[in-house]
């Protein structure tokens, strides 16, 4: 059984999720036929599981996919009360791999809420920065926001050029005073931030509708610090969009 997971193993580094998807399917049928409790025969089917979930996946059959990678996941979790070891040369299902797995399936299904409680059930210090942003957004999407702010402001102090978690708060009312500390704090020795601090401002006048102060910002930054920034030249455009100036949005999409 080993081997057959190493050869599906080479199949999966070589990208040939296509060819998984036949392969490893016929080989859980199989195993399905003799149900074992040794754990490491429960350990090589936890990995062929995942394998054929991705492949599954990768073919956008993802309420299937989620079937399986729930599979995976409940014989992790048997594995986890026998407290098994594998050997070193065994690959290692993570458990917390396999349930991001199954949140990527449930928001392509659009189940958001299925998707909050599967990263909600990953204990907080197994959480990687990826999936309390992943949180955080869910939470922001769902109107749930004190949750919601508390993962950006986590993803922060992770990661302080995460600006999407910036805008993330800027967007639920935290002041753009309070998102520049949280983030200067972590950013003690890079050099000249008068960009950053041009773009914070500018974005929380931008979530606070005041288009035309924004759009002043917005331009500012433009021309002294990023010059023909597509992220800054988008934002400008809509600012004037927002306050009327139709002309020169249009303009600035154009570029």
């Amino acid at each position: 059984m080993a081997l057959l997971l190493e050869q599906v193993k080479k199949l999966y580094d070589a990208g040939l999720l296509s060819n998984i998807r036949i392969t490893a399917g016929m080989v859980l049928s199989a195993l399905s036929q003799c149900r074992t409790t040794d754990p490491q025969s429960m350990a090589t089917q936890c990995q062929l599981l995942v394998y054929y979930a991705d492949s599954i996946y990768e073919n956008q059959e993802y309420k299937r996919a989620e079937k399986y990678y729930q599979s995976a996941l409940q014989l992790k979790k048997n594995l986890v009360k026998k407290k098994y070891r594998p050997p070193s040369s065994t690959p290692v299902v993570s458990e917390v791999d396999v349930r991001y797995k199954i949140y990527l399936c449930q928001m392509k299904l659009k189940d958001y809420k299925s998707a909050q409680k599967t990263l909600d059930d990953i204990p907080p210090k197994q959480r990687t920065p990826q999936i309390t942003m992943c949180l955080a957004k869910l939470y922001h999407k769902m109107g749930v926001e004190r949750p919601a702010i508390a993962c950006y402001k986590d993803v922060l102090r992770s990661c302080p050029l995460a600006l999407e978690a910036a805008m993330g708060l800027l967007e639920l009312g935290q002041s753009a005073t309070e998102v520049t500390s949280l983030m200067t704090v972590c950013l003690p020795s890079i050099g000249n931030l008068e960009w950053l601090l041009t773009w914070l401002k500018a974005y929380s006048l931008k979530t606070t509708s005041k288009f035309t102060k924004a759009a002043q910002q917005f331009k500012t930054l433009e021309a002294q610090h990023l010059r023909d920034n597509v992220d800054i030249l988008c934002s400008l455009a809509e600012c004037h969009w927002q306050s009327g100036d139709s002309n020169n949005a249009k303009a600035l999409y154009k570029r």
